[in-house]
């Protein structure tokens, strides 16, 4: 979405990204690969506070339930991932 609407030469409906300085920002191009910004956390400047909850929720369930923690010794691929996969069928059934 940032390459098309700096193409376009449009701005964000509010400030989601983050510039090169570090303050926030609804220009795309500091969204685009090169850019030299960063894409703000979940909910932005309005309400950032949700990206944090959703990191440490993930955080949680990711390091806490694969069994491997930030303070292991890496072995490979250091990230922890966690699966999981739910039977529609057993709640509201196929159709539904």
């Amino acid at each position: 979405m940032s390459n098309r609407l700096a193409k376009e030469g449009k701005r964000f409906p509010g400030k989601w990204l983050i510039d090169d300085r570090g303050e926030a920002t609804d220009d795309p191009r500091f969204g685009v690969a090169g850019g030299g910004g960063s894409i703000q956390l979940l909910g932005g400047m309005d309400a950032g506070h949700k990206g944090f909850g959703l990191t440490l929720l993930v955080e949680s369930l990711t390091g806490g339930l694969a069994g491997h923690g930030r303070a292991d010794p890496k072995e490979g691929w250091g990230a922890t991932v966690f699966v999981h996969l739910l039977d529609p069928e057993a709640f509201g059934g196929l159709s539904a």
